[in-house]
This record gives structure tokens, C-alpha cells and sequence, in this order.
């Protein structure tokens, strides 16, 4: 988890334990807290498509051509 999300979830575990029906954040915090949401989402992404391109890898090699030659066979 990132530093900024860290900082995130420990303000807003400070305020629930207040009570606090309002949590504020600097501008500066929460523009830092959606850098951080949108660098996890891109290691998301890069995740799932390593994935995608592992599966296909391990269907290609499950994958058995087979042909017949039926030669003479009338």
C-alpha cells in the first residue's frame, strides 16, 4: 500500500474513532491519495493482461494439432 493511502486510511480511522462525521483532506493529500489509486489501478491493468497473455500461452501449448492423411483409402 502507498505512503498516501496509508496517511488516508489512518485520518479516517482517527475520525471514526471521533465519531466525526466529516473527514476533511488538504487538497494536497487527497490530490496524492488519487495519484496513488490511479498508479494501483495501472499495476491492475498491467496485472490482468499478463494474465490474459499467460493463458493463452498455457491454451497454445495444451493445444494439439492432429492430421490425417487418408491415403489410399477409398
Amino acid at each position: 500500500m502507498s505512503i498516501h493511502i496509508e496517511k488516508f486510511n489512518r485520518i479516517v480511522q482517527a475520525n471514526t474513532q471521533k465519531n466525526a462525521s466529516v473527514t476533511q483532506l488538504e487538497t494536497s493529500t487527497a490530490s496524492n491519495v488519487v495519484h496513488s489509486i490511479v498508479e494501483l489501478q495501472n499495476r491492475v491493468i498491467d496485472l490482468q493482461e499478463q494474465i490474459i497473455q499467460l493463458q493463452k500461452k498455457l491454451i497454445d501449448a495444451g493445444q494439439i494439432e492432429v492430421e490425417f492423411d487418408g491415403g489410399d483409402f477409398k
